[in-house]
């Protein structure tokens, strides 16, 4: 398995966080289960709390094998389960990656609507996120950093100039129509929680206070997502269920003297978070690689996966099954629970098991 520089936990922080933002500005009526979104605080503030109890079995693992990720404490368990944990994540990253990249050639094409052909910016996207992934986690999360306080700055503004178009009675009551809306907008922000699955690869890397850092990561993406929700619904109102990204349209309302149609930052939030989101998960994937193949596969498993990445975009957005099956809110949120829950509880257990044995043996 590679060698990897470490990062501190604020640089780990900032890779998450900006991975769920660019999440969290995609969310609609469709993703989040029907009309009164007004349900959906409670549906991001259940995922909130469900990120704390997905996470118990990665802080009993921190905890049990402190220099140690994932990937090194599943083989101590087995080759089997080593194999299992890397297929499934390299999967499992990989479809993370197809969802956000159709998510935005998506928007491309039946919202922004360019001049430039929608692939072209896929290709550029891809490539971008390749040459971030060659270049390891220390420069992802040096840059992470800078493009964490660019995205704050971008929310930041959109929100202070949409401020006096929030309208209270946009808001409806709570369970107006039952309890439907609310259960079914809690998939979409589980899918966030893949960060989690990220923290248990990558955490035997950081320097720092660990649990701090998942802490801080969920707490701000919990602001985060009520603050786009609390947009779209107090400037939008109805209108927000006729929006293919309500966000978007909220951001073109957004103006200040000349300062007119803030959508150019929402798209430039978009963007630069999509790239530091592959370029991670490109990262992630390598290890996994790393872990179960010879040297000759690992040189060339990131532009393969990137390749797979880009080549995967196109066809699904040119074929309306596909495209449908991979917007849809349900793809990722149950394997969110395998990924940062049930494998690390299985090597908890594995290594617990191991432990025990080599203490009777001595």
């Amino acid at each position: 398995m590679q060698t990897t520089s470490k990062i501190s936990t604020f640089q780990l922080l900032a890779l998450m966080t900006v991975s769920s933002v660019t999440l969290l500005i995609t969310c609609n009526a469709s993703l989040l289960g029907g009309e009164n979104l007004t349900d959906n605080f409670l549906s991001c503030a259940i995922a909130f709390l469900c990120n704390f109890v997905l996470a118990i079995p990665l802080f009993f693992l921190m905890r049990q094998r402190q220099n140690s990720g994932l990937l090194l404490a599943s083989q101590r368990v087995g080759t089997w389960f080593l194999w299992c944990v890397a297929i499934f994540y390299i999967l499992y990253f990989l479809f993370i990656d197809l969802q956000y990249l159709t998510t935005f050639q998506f928007f491309l094409g039946n919202v922004f609507r360019p001049v430039t052909p929608t692939w072209i910016f896929t290709v550029m996207i891809v490539l971008a996120a390749v040459y971030s992934a060659f270049k390891g986690l220390d420069a992802m999360g040096r840059s992470a950093s800078v493009i964490m306080t660019l995205v704050f700055l971008g929310i930041a503004v959109i929100a202070v100039l949409l401020f006096t178009d929030i309208h209270t009675e946009n808001f409806q009551p709570l369970f107006y129509n039952g309890t439907k809306q609310m259960l079914s907008g809690i998939p979409f922000y589980l899918s966030g929680s893949s960060c989690i699955a990220v923290q248990a690869i990558l955490y035997a890397q950081t320097i720092g206070k660990r649990t701090l850092s998942f802490f801080l990561w969920s707490s701000i993406t919990f602001v985060v997502g009520m603050l786009i929700l609390f947009l779209m619904i107090g400037v939008l109102g109805n209108y927000t269920n006729l929006q293919l990204f309500p966000l978007y349209s909220t951001a073109t309302i957004a103006n200040l003297g000349t300062f007119q149609r803030m959508d150019s930052v929402f798209i430039c939030i978009w963007l630069i978070g999509l790239f530091l989101k592959i370029a991670l998960d490109l990262h992630i994937i390598s290890l996994c690689v790393d872990s179960i193949s010879p040297k000759s596969v690992r040189v060339v498993s990131v532009p393969l996966t990137g390749l797979t990445i880009c080549i995967g975009t196109i066809v699904i957005v040119g074929n309306r099954t596909l495209l449908n099956f991979f917007l849809g809110p349900f793809l990722i949120a149950p394997f969110t629970v395998g990924a940062a829950a049930l494998f690390p509880l299985i090597a908890v257990i594995g290594n617990r098991i191991k432990d025990r044995r080599s203490a009777q043996n001595a």
